[in-house]
């Protein structure tokens, strides 16, 4: 599946839904590394868009409550 994700991304690389699409992707697979860098990387693009920054926040609370993890 991810790599339906990145051919797709190969030819588009700035649409939105592929990259929301593969960032949800990611946090499926509880990769929220990964999931973080595409976030960030539609942040960049689509600075002004409400869904990226809700993501971008799912991802961080999601972050916070890995076992181990300690808060800056």
């Amino acid at each position: 599946m991810e790599s339906s994700f990145e051919k797709a991304l190969e030819i588009e690389p700035e649409n939105i839904d592929y990259l929301y699409s593969l960032t949800e992707f990611y946090i499926g697979q509880q990769d929220l590394q990964e999931a973080e860098k595409v976030a960030l990387k539609m942040k960049s693009i689509y600075p002004d868009n409400l869904k990226v920054d809700d993501i971008l926040s799912y991802i961080y609370e999601k972050h916070s409550e890995l076992p181990g993890r300690v808060e800056e």
